[in-house]
């Protein structure tokens, strides 16, 4: 399970326990997109959300993006040490603090070789194909046979979706986003949360310290499934581009070239209560 946020932590209870109400007020508003204000939440988890208020999969459409698996991590970390540190607990105590990154906690300070070695910040391995596939607050061995089997589960909810973009490919990606999402990505880029973004300062410093290109190896070894599954999400992008495939209409969708386990058995092996 995740470890608890400290007592002042600032940003509220984690997505598990809001989510359902969130969804749930979206629904009473009348509102008809998260675009705007989007929870940090995996795919079993917005699938339950979305079960628990009476939202059928056939009325949602939905939509991420990507990033390539070692820029992404790299960010994480960048994020981690020298944007949450700054803002939290490590500006008053400096190396004695330790850091809350909603699944793991961080020594202030601590290096890029840790994060990328360190048992303590597996949930930051394969984070995209963890969160595509679904983990229900599981650990991916509680629910997936195999690593392969996780990623097939995250590339079948892929196809699912009704638009995906890839950061390096960015201007490709926009020239198929569909219409009818073209108001919801704006909103989306409108309502995201304003926060210091760590910099190329930051970044200088941690590619001067010992140990930086072990660690980026270290960081390939652990995301072989983030690297499978941006690889398969070109391929499918350049299929949408040439016209050989096509994105969802909603999230009811179904491959038919992916098998893969639905959400509903993955509910269920993860065991987690029903959402009141």
């Amino acid at each position: 399970m995740f470890p608890p946020p400290p007592d002042n932590y600032e940003h509220g209870r984690r997505c598990e326990d809001v989510l359902v109400h969130g969804l749930r007020r979206c629904r009473d508003e009348g509102r008809h997109s998260l675009a705007s204000d989007p929870p940090h939440a995996d795919f079993v988890d917005l699938a339950q959300g979305l079960f628990a208020i009476g939202v059928t999969s056939e009325r949602v459409r939905m939509f991420t993006m990507l990033r390539d698996p070692i820029e992404r991590a790299l960010s994480e970390y960048l994020h981690v040490r020298f944007v949450l540190g700054r803002d939290r607990q490590c500006r008053e105590t400096g190396r004695r603090g330790s850091i809350w990154a909603w699944d793991y906690v961080a020594p202030c300070n601590f290096t890029l070789k840790q994060f990328a070695t360190d048992p303590t910040y597996a949930p930051a391995r394969n984070r995209q194909t963890r969160m595509l596939a679904g983990s229900a607050g599981r650990t991916p061995a509680e629910l997936y046979a195999s690593e392969s089997q996780m990623l097939a589960q995250a590339q079948h909810h892929l196809r699912r979706l009704s638009w995906f973009g890839l950061t390096d490919a960015i201007n490709l990606s926009l020239s198929v986003l569909p219409t009818s999402l073209r108001q919801a990505a704006t909103l989306g880029r409108r309502g995201r949360v304003k926060v210091r973004p760590a910099t190329t300062r930051h970044r200088e410093q941690v590619e001067s310290e010992p140990g930086y290109h072990e660690a980026l190896e270290a960081l390939r070894a652990h995301n072989r499934g983030d690297s499978q599954l941006y690889a398969f999400a070109r391929s499918l992008l350049d299929d949408v581009v040439a016209g050989r495939a096509r994105f969802a209409d909603t999230l009811a969708h179904q491959s038919t070239t992916v098998r893969s386990p639905p959400v509903a058995t993955l509910l269920e092996a993860g065991r987690r209560p029903d959402v009141a």
